[in-house]
């Protein structure tokens, strides 16, 4: 199936089409029109509805995971959602130019909402990619996602990005057991969260056991086809494994959906 969309926008107002289509046999399977005053509470609401209608539609179940993480409204801030979502667009390209700017959005998303902790969180997480590509001192970023996480974690202990982001900073900080513990139970909650993924795929291959990353990140990208980053991971865990004809296929890829991925050429 393949859901599409289309957004007008005129002033105070947004119009969303969508629909859900069969892509064997071009069919409709659902279609809906909302016309909607512009504001953050309408997008969720918008995204709800949506969702709970495909879900119907295929007669797919979600887990009490995803239905509570959609009942959440992660801010009343339009602008503040703007930032946020530029901000995570930035932090997808992976370069040190674009998570530079990624912090500033998640900065700014934040400075318009104080309450908005996934902003936060996706600060934090943008602060460890630091220590890859831009450079950074490890145990400066680490010290300051750490304290990040720990204060979003303070206020909603089971929030799976932050127990994700928590388990990322146990890996990172070689408490591997806590990590990978955090992480899996991340996946009990939210099986499709990618960011649990691409660590546990990053941290499997050093304990072993490199099938299973391969399981874990082929996963992640049928999840996320167009992410140059996972891409990446995959062909570095199978260089890894000696096996250099699919690694250079999975690292030409990534360059192809983003010819300006550092990673892709270097590996």
């Amino acid at each position: 199936t393949i859901l599409e969309g289309g957004v007008q926008r005129g002033g105070n107002r947004v119009r969303i089409n969508m629909q859900l289509i069969d892509a064997e046999t071009d069919g409709h399977l659902w279609s809906e029109t909302y016309d909607r005053e512009l504001n953050a509470e309408n997008i969720f609401a918008i995204q709800i509805e949506v969702t709970a209608a495909i879900t119907g539609s295929l007669q797919a179940r979600l887990t009490d995971g995803e239905k509570a993480g959609l009942a959440d409204i992660p801010t009343k801030s339009l602008a503040a959602w703007e930032a946020f979502q530029l901000g995570k667009q930035r932090r997808g390209k992976r370069t040190s130019a674009s998570l530079e700017e990624a912090e500033r959005y998640f900065n700014k998303a934040i400075t318009l909402d104080p309450d908005f902790t996934l902003a936060k969180v996706l600060l934090a997480d943008t602060y460890i990619s630091q220590i890859w590509y831009n450079g950074k001192d490890r145990k400066t970023q680490l010290d300051k996602a750490s304290a990040i996480i720990e204060a979003v974690r303070k206020i909603n202990p089971d929030m799976p990005e932050a127990m994700s982001s928590a388990g990322t900073i146990a890996i990172y900080s070689e408490d591997t057991k806590t990590g990978e513990r955090l992480l899996r139970q991340v996946l009990s909650l939210r099986p499709n969260y990618v960011p649990a993924m691409h660590v546990l795929a990053d941290y499997l291959p050093g304990i072993g056991k490199r099938d299973e990353a391969i399981q874990m990140i082929d996963l992640a990208i049928n999840i996320d086809p167009l992410s140059s980053v996972l891409y990446g991971k995959r062909a570095a865990i199978l260089e890894d494994m000696g096996r250099f004809e699919p690694a250079k296929s999975s690292y030409l890829k990534a360059m192809e959906i983003d010819p300006d991925f550092p990673n892709g050429w270097a590996g």
